[in-house]
C-alpha cells in the first residue's frame, strides 16, 4: 500500500478530540488512513476495553495545571459502509504525576491544541471487511 496524500491540521482549544477528527476526516474525505499526533488536553478520557464483559473501563485523567499532556496520540479510520468515517485512536496521557493509555473517548478536551497528521492510504477498499466490526454489530 502507497501513502496517497499527509494532510496535517492544528487542533483548537476546547474541541472534542474524538469528534474534531472525525470532522476533519469526513470534511476531507478521507477513506483509510493512519492518524498521529501531539499535543494536550484540558482533561482526558480513555478507554481500557475489558474483554470479557465487552466494554471500556473508563479511566480520566486531569493536569494540576490545567494541561494533560498527549504523549502519543495514534490510530486508523476507515469510512464505513455507511459513507462515515470510524477513527480507533489510542493515547498515552500524563499529567506529570502519573501515565495513562488506552482508547480515546468522548470528552478528551483539547487544550492548547492537537498538532495532527493524517496519511491517507490507497485502496482503503482492499482492508475495509477487516474493520467492519466498527459499524458492524452482529
Amino acid at each position: 500500500m502507497m501513502v496517497k496524500r499527509v494532510l496535517y491540521f492544528k487542533l483548537k482549544e476546547g474541541e472534542d478530540l474524538l469528534k474534531t477528527v472525525e470532522k476533519v476526516l469526513e470534511e476531507n474525505e478521507v477513506d483509510f488512513c493512519i492518524i498521529k499526533g501531539i499535543g494536550g488536553l484540558s482533561k482526558g478520557k480513555l478507554g481500557v476495553f475489558i474483554p470479557s464483559e465487552k466494554r471500556y473501563k473508563e479511566v480520566e485523567i486531569e493536569g494540576s495545571e490545567g494541561i494533560v499532556e498527549v504523549a502519543s496520540l495514534l490510530g486508523n479510520s476507515i469510512k464505513g459502509e455507511d459513507g462515515k468515517p470510524h477513527p480507533h485512536l489510542h493515547a498515552v496521557l500524563s499529567n506529570g504525576e502519573k501515565v495513562v493509555a488506552g482508547h480515546v473517548l468522548e470528552g478528551c478536551r483539547i487544550k492548547p491544541f492537537i498538532e495532527l497528521f493524517i496519511l491517507e492510504i490507497e485502496n482503503g477498499d482492499k482492508v475495509r471487511n477487516l474493520f467492519e466490526h466498527r459499524w458492524k454489530t452482529s
